[in-house]
C-alpha cells in the first residue's frame, strides 16, 4: 500500500479550510500549488496574509 501526502491552508481564526492537496509523490510543487490557488481566488489580494508552516 502507497502513502499520500496531505497539504491544507487553514484560516487559523475561523478553521475553515482555504486550499488544499493531495499526492502520492510529494514535491516543492505539490506543497506550492494549493497555496497559488487560493492567492488567485482570494476577493482581495491586496490585504496581507501570514502564512506559517511548519
Amino acid at each position: 500500500m502507497r502513502e499520500a501526502t496531505y497539504v491544507t491552508y487553514l484560516d487559523f481564526h475561523s478553521e475553515v479550510v482555504l486550499s488544499w492537496n493531495i499526492s502520492l509523490n510529494p514535491s516543492m510543487k505539490f506543497m506550492v500549488d494549493p497555496l497559488d490557488k487560493f492567492i488567485k481566488n482570494e476577493p482581495n489580494p491586496s490585504t496581507k496574509i501570514p502564512i506559517h508552516s511548519d
